[in-house]
C-alpha cells in the first residue's frame, strides 16, 4: 500500500507565540524609532527656522542699516511691534502674512501653549504672527522694557504638542555685541552666556529670594520651578551642542 505524508504547517500554538513575539519586537523598536523620526523633525525644523529668520535680518540690514540702529518697538504697544515687522521683517519673508494676535486668534481660536514643564499661563504674550509658506508660526513678542524681545517660532505650525522645547523655540530679536567701532550680530536663540549647566538649570521657586534676581527662570528643564518660562533656553540648547538632542535633552 502506498503511504502518504501530509506536511500539516505551523501549529496553531506556534503561530501565536510567532505573532507575540512580532508584536514585543515592535513594541519595543517603534516607539524608538517614532522619536528618533521626531527628534531629526525638531532639528530639520530648528535650523531652518534659524536660516529663515537670520537671512531675513541680514537682507533687510542691506536697506535698514544694522540690527542695532534700527527702531525697535515701544514697550507694550501693539501698534509698533507691527510697523517694526512690516518695516524690518516682512518684505523679506516670501509669501508670509502679518496676523494681529486678535486676527490669529479668531481664525485658530483652538491653538494654545503651554511651557516645556507643562505650565499654562499666557507666557506667550505676542501682540503680532507671521504666518510662513512653509506653515510655521513666528510670533513676535511685546519688547520688554529690559531689553528682550523676544520670537517664538512654532515650527510644525498648528500641530502639536504646541510646548516650548519640542515644537515651539524661543529666538533673541535683539542680540548684538560690538567690535571696535563695529556692530556684530549674534542671530541666536534665546541663551544663556554661562555654559550648559545655565541652560538645564531648574530655576527658583516662585516667591523664593531667587526668583528675584531672575535666577534660572528660562532653563531647559522640564523640574523648572519657576515653570512660566520654562523651556526658553531649549532652542539654545540644541544649538549649544551641535545641532543634536542630546540624551539627557528634556524630551
Amino acid at each position: 500500500m502506498r503511504k502518504y505524508s501530509f506536511n500539516s504547517g505551523f501549529t496553531l500554538a506556534e503561530v501565536l507565540i510567532t505573532l507575540a513575539i512580532i508584536g514585543i519586537v515592535a513594541a519595543l523598536t517603534i516607539p524608538n524609532l517614532l522619536t528618533k523620526y521626531q527628534k531629526q523633525q525638531t532639528i530639520s525644523g530648528l535650523k531652518e527656522a534659524f536660516s529663515i529668520l537670520s537671512n531675513a535680518a541680514r537682507l533687510s540690514e542691506v536697506e535698514n542699516g544694522p540690527m542695532p540702529t534700527w527702531t525697535y518697538p515701544e514697550y507694550s504697544d501693539s501698534d509698533s511691534t507691527g510697523e517694526f515687522i512690516k518695516k524690518y521683517y516682512l518684505p523679506y519673508l516670501r509669501s508670509a502674512k502679518l496676523l494681529s494676535k486678535t486676527e490669529f486668534a479668531e481664525l485658530y481660536p483652538k491653538y494654545s501653549v503651554k511651557s516645556l514643564s507643562g505650565d499654562s499661563k499666557g507666557h506667550m504674550n505676542y501682540y503680532q504672527v507671521l504666518s510662513l509658506s512653509n506653515g510655521m508660526l513666528l510670533f513676535f513678542n511685546e519688547f520688554h522694557n529690559t531689553g528682550y524681545f523676544w520670537i517664538f517660532a512654532d515650527i510644525n505650525g498648528l500641530a502639536g504638542p504646541n510646548r516650548i522645547g519640542r515644537d515651539i523655540f524661543v529666538f533673541d530679536g535683539k542680540s548684538w555685541g560690538k567690535k571696535g567701532n563695529a556692530y556684530i550680530n549674534f542671530w541666536n536663540y534665546f541663551t544663556c552666556t554661562s555654559g550648559r549647566d545655565c541652560l538645564m538649570q531648574g530655576g527658583p521657586e516662585e516667591g523664593s529670594d531667587d526668583a528675584e534676581l531672575n535666577f534660572g527662570y528660562y532653563g531647559c528643564s522640564k523640574d523648572n520651578k519657576y515653570g512660566y518660562y520654562a523651556g526658553y533656553y531649549c532652542g539654545a540648547l540644541i544649538q549649544y551642542d551641535g545641532w543634536k538632542i542630546a540624551d539627557d535633552y528634556p524630551w
